[in-house]
């Protein structure tokens, strides 16, 4: 998402934020190495384009390595991400612990998988990769040797945790502690603490939910 932080050989997802719209970036994503980026329109630029959207040509079969860089123009960037973040998960047989709060998410993340590490080959989302757009990302570290992930969950909006929940499938939740974080966007403390449920409510039935008791919320 960040062109600053384009490393070779990989795919740019230009998003368009509430500042800043990522296609500005696309060129400079190519000339630090990137082969292809995903983006909602068309760009002019020294590179190829691709149009999956509605009422466009197929492009297949041709490889992508034959046309980089190249553009992958889709009608939803940010949806593209999630649906080949979900299908690259659903690969693997990999225990999910999904872990969300107001506060100490990291930390938790961070000595969950410090634990688990002991005895199982695992991977946990890197850094503060927890929202809608930097989790599907980091999903594509998942490899078939892991046994266990610990993923950090973030919401700034009601319904943001189901979605990563339907991109994860967590079988474990962790919720650690509820606090007016993000007040503004959710609306209510109320609001608040039915998007962190999400987790729960996502479990299967199978599925275990770790709750903080000395919450009140």
């Amino acid at each position: 998402m960040d062109s600053r932080e384009v490393v070779p050989d990989c795919l740019f997802v230009a998003y368009k934020g509430e500042q800043v719209d990522g296609h500005d970036f696309v060129a400079e994503a190519f000339a630090r190495g990137a082969i292809a980026a995903l983006v909602a329109r068309p760009l002019t630029g020294d590179h190829a384009t691709i149009d999956f959207r509605a009422g466009q040509p197929s492009p297949y079969p041709l490889p992508l390595s034959t046309v980089t860089p190249v553009c992958l123009v889709v009608s939803d960037p940010i949806a593209t991400l999630q649906a080949s973040a979900r299908a690259w998960r659903a690969r693997f047989a990999v225990q999910v612990i999904g872990i969300t709060g107001s506060v100490g998410k990291t930390s938790t993340k961070e000595l969950t998988h410090a634990v688990l590490a002991q005895q199982f080959n695992t991977f946990k989302s890197p850094g503060n990769r927890n929202s809608i757009l930097g989790l599907p990302m980091a999903l594509f570290g998942l490899q078939p040797q892991h046994q266990k992930a610990v993923l950090e969950m973030a919401m700034y909006v009601p319904g943001e945790i189901a979605t990563l929940c339907e991109m994860t499938q967590p079988e474990i939740g962790v919720v650690t502690l509820i606090g007016a974080v993000h007040l503004e966007r959710a609306g209510s403390m109320e609001a608040i603490v039915a998007a962190k449920r999400e987790l729960v409510e996502a479990l299967p039935a199978h599925g275990v939910a770790i709750l903080n008791r000395d919450d009140d919320a």
